[in-house]
């Protein structure tokens, strides 16, 4: 082989490299591309706009929940509960206008993912196929080259030259390939995000569901008071009383039950208590009365049974979303307003978690979890209520230590009763497995 010819080969082979790392700059502009980023952008644009609208419907609703508890706080009389109930379903309205927006917003996101994962697997494949040709190109002309140059050169130091040449642009190919390889890695960091929002769509469609269904049995319970509100303010009142009796009755029979258990609670199994091991079941927090010997479980005696109150509660209005306080699994749920003189709960839902707690949520509006769930700390897993022998909305937290807990039939603890004969169940634990939430959850 001639120098010439060697020349030529050469140049063949930097033209090769130079259409290559010209294509992979032009790549990014095609006219495919092209329409996709401006799709991407257009995207953007509309999930910026659901965002916007989602900020002004939570500020909206933050109104909205103070108007509630102003409400919460005045008498109880069917006037009043009539404009708690009513402002109680505007906020849920105005909620279900929220979580369509958090919808669509998913959707529009799912959809930017989804071209951006398309462009990209586009680009690797074009650009891969385009490195591998030139990479098959040089690999041949360098062996041509190794071949014919010793034979038919004299000053072998210009072959070494020439030879170096092509080796640089091979190792420039590799760093090419390296860069593919680094957008490899972006590309699985969207399919994980691609999967999370398709996860938190999910989960939005569920809330907006029993959103909707809360709203309909808003309706129901304020058709209910517009009947009494046509009688007499005392037939309310006889209700009232009726449902504290109720809960007394449920709270002695309960508490009688749970002194004679004697399952030994090995401190052992759970954690010893710290602020922050649980996260807040609320996004709002209030605490309207605190676990143990508060001063409205000792006043009202009658009320609790055993002068202690065991859980806290959370002053949250009808239809707030409840989040699991730790990860686990769902142990059972329940509505003991299903069942004629099972009144005590209402719709609740029990958790075991992996750190040895289990947690329940009373008085619940919608259950949005079903046993043998997988549930992650902060999932949403129910919208808060007033069900159950509550007199006023509100979220109750009972916290165990798991190796206690069980969930029994009614009739194990309330013989003779008409309840007893029903599939009512709802847990219990000897008194020294329940916990104090407040010394596990976040500090005030």
């Amino acid at each position: 082989m001639t120098k010439n010819q060697l020349n030529l080969k050469t140049r063949l082979a930097v033209s090769c490299i130079v259409i290559t790392v010209l294509f992979l700059c032009i790549a990014p502009i095609t006219q495919h591309q092209l329409q996709a980023a401006t799709s991407i952008e257009e995207l953007e644009d509309k999930i910026g706009e659901q965002r916007d609208r989602i900020a002004e419907l939570d500020k909206q609703i933050e109104e909205q929940r103070q108007q509630v508890h102003q409400s919460a706080a005045e008498a109880q009389t069917i006037e009043n509960k009539i404009a708690e109930i009513q402002r109680s379903k505007r906020k849920i309205e105005t909620g279900i206008q929220q979580t369509e927006a958090e919808i669509a917003k998913g959707e529009l996101t799912i959809e930017k993912i989804g071209l951006e994962i398309s462009d990209k697997e586009q680009r690797i494949n074009k650009n891969t196929e385009t490195l591998a040709n030139t990479i098959r190109t040089l690999n041949r002309l360098e062996e041509s080259s190794l071949i014919e140059t010793v034979l038919g050169y004299d000053n072998m130091s210009e072959f070494w030259n020439q030879l170096d040449i092509l080796r640089t642009f091979q190792s420039e190919v590799r760093n090419i390939v390296r860069e593919l390889q680094g957008l490899q890695v972006v590309l699985t960091g969207k399919q994980k995000e691609e999967a999370d929002e398709i996860a938190a769509l999910e989960s939005n469609k569920k809330v907006l569901g029993g959103e909707r269904d809360v709203v309909d049995q808003t309706k129901k319970q304020q058709d209910v008071l517009y009947t009494l509100a046509k009688t007499k303010e005392q037939t309310y009142q006889s209700i009232l009383n009726d449902k504290i009796r109720e809960r007394e009755e449920f709270e002695s029979a309960l508490y009688d039950f749970e002194s004679q258990l004697q399952t030994l609670i090995d401190p052992a199994t759970f954690p010893n208590a710290q602020n922050g091991i649980l996260g807040w079941p609320v996004a709002n927090v209030r605490i309207t009365q605190n676990f143990g010997g508060t001063q409205f479980a000792k006043n009202n005696p009658h009320i609790y049974g055993r002068g202690v109150h065991n859980g806290t509660d959370f002053g949250v209005p009808v239809g707030e979303r409840v989040m699991s306080v730790f990860d686990g699994i769902v142990t059972a749920t329940g509505n003991t307003d299903a069942y004629p003189g099972c009144v005590s709960w209402g719709k609740w839902v029990l958790i075991k978690h992996t750190n040895g707690l289990s947690s329940l949520y009373a008085h619940l509006s919608s259950i949005l979890v079903s046993p043998g769930e997988q549930i992650g700390k902060g999932d949403v897993i129910a919208l808060s209520g007033n069900t159950g022998y509550s007199t006023g909305p509100h979220l109750h937290l009972t916290l165990y230590a798991s190796q206690g807990v069980e969930v029994v039939k009614f009739n194990e603890f309330k013989k003779g009763s008409g309840c007893a004969a029903t599939g009512a169940a709802t847990p219990v634990a000897p008194l020294d497995a329940y916990l104090d939430p407040m010394e596990y959850l976040p500090s005030l």
